[in-house]
């Protein structure tokens, strides 16, 4: 890969992730909000709580998933471009992992990581709350019951 396609790939890359992708980041600090503010209610709104941090959890996976299959960006567009110009040459497979690491939704680089760790952990802790609320409305207790009643 020559060093202006190098470049070129860098330029996108920080287009995308300061842009598009950076908004979607912020939406974390919406989705941690919502899931303390729910934490901190009082535990007879339980059932109401895991509805309403559902509902966000559902949302936030939502936008997760229409910004990975969004219409294509310049990101998108120069790592096609960049992997059809490689794909027909000998020898390419390290290119062609060069070129991959810059793919913020299928790379698994330190650089992609380090943009992806605030979603994972936005989405472990919607989860959390999840499980805590479905713990204080009785929820899991009753589940527990039911596959204790179906195995005997």
């Amino acid at each position: 890969m020559t060093n202006l396609e190098r470049k070129t790939l860098l330029e996108a890359y920080s287009e995308y992730v300061t842009g598009r992708f950076n908004d979607l980041t912020n939406t974390i600090v919406v989705v941690v909000g919502f899931c303390l503010g729910t934490l901190s209610a009082p535990t007879n709104l339980a059932s109401f709580n895991f509805l309403i941090v559902c509902i966000i959890l559902g949302i936030f996976l939502w936008l997760m998933h229409s910004e990975r299959n969004a219409p294509k960006s310049k990101l998108k567009r120069k790592l096609e471009e960049l992997e059809d110009k490689y794909k027909a040459r000998k020898n390419n497979e390290d290119i062609l992992d060069e070129i991959r690491s810059y793919d913020i939704w299928k790379g698994f680089s330190s650089r992609v990581v380090k943009h992806n760790l605030q979603l994972l952990f936005g989405a472990l802790f919607c989860i959390y709350t999840l499980f805590i609320h479905a713990l204080n409305a009785g929820f899991i207790q009753k589940v527990v019951e039911l596959l204790y009643q179906v195995i005997t």
